[in-house]
């Protein structure tokens, strides 16, 4: 009986390690993905009454957006409105000027901004509703290497124009994670970026789409 209530008290021990272990490897591989996807991930994780709350951070997309950098981007957050992301948004978007969008050409409004690092920043809108920020000649933070490498191979690549010049296959379409990147004729550096929530590439290519081409005019002989 003595060696036998020894052997029970062995065995407590070896539950009691093993829960404590299991506990410890699970904070610990959740601080690990937090280190590899910080606040640019879109995300934090918030623990309320047992269950695993994914809280939409509006500020650390600002952020990404002001500082050209979106590695660990999973898109424009729903939640996340113009005001919250940039200054100096009007709040009546009436007389703002239009520019069609995707194959389907819905008419969007847009709002110039100023941002550093880009060329001709604007903010697309429907009913109000923020649904695209784009510009031109992004410094991206680190250049397009790291972000490639995040970002993996995209959905597709379709051929645009920078302006009057053709680039085919430049426009990698990353739709899943909300980011389109439109490259050079090296691909290895970008030329346009666009960013927008998490969609179907049917859809961006019908409703998202910008159209960046500028057409020759020929000049009239007097």
């Amino acid at each position: 009986m003595r060696y036998r209530g020894y052997w029970i008290w062995i065995a407590w021990l070896i539950l009691v390690y093993t829960i404590n272990f299991a506990c410890s490897s699970a904070i610990k591989e959740t601080q690990r993905q937090e280190i590899l996807n910080p606040a640019i991930a879109n995300t934090q994780i918030a623990q309320t009454k047992g269950k695993i709350i994914m809280a939409n951070n509006c500020e650390s997309i600002r952020q990404s957006i002001e500082t050209r950098n979106f590695l660990g981007w999973r898109g424009l957050p729903a939640e996340c409105t113009a005001q919250d992301l940039f200054t100096n948004i009007p709040t009546d978007l009436s007389d703002r000027p239009v520019r069609p969008l995707g194959s389907d050409f819905n008419q969007a409004i847009f709002v110039l901004l100023e941002l550093p690092g880009y060329y001709r920043p604007m903010a697309s809108f429907r009913h109000n509703q923020l649904i695209m920020f784009d510009a031109m000649n992004p410094d991206l933070a680190g250049g397009f290497a790291p972000l490639h490498q995040d970002l993996g191979e995209p959905a597709t690549r379709l051929d645009w124009h920078y302006g009057t010049l053709s680039i085919p296959t430049g426009e990698w379409v990353y739709p899943e994670r909300g980011i389109t990147v439109f490259l050079n004729t090296t691909a290895d550096k970008a030329l346009h970026i666009a960013v927008y929530q998490p969609t179907t590439l049917s859809e961006y290519e019908r409703n998202l789409r910008p159209h960046l081409q500028k057409q020759v005019r020929p000049l009239r002989v007097p």
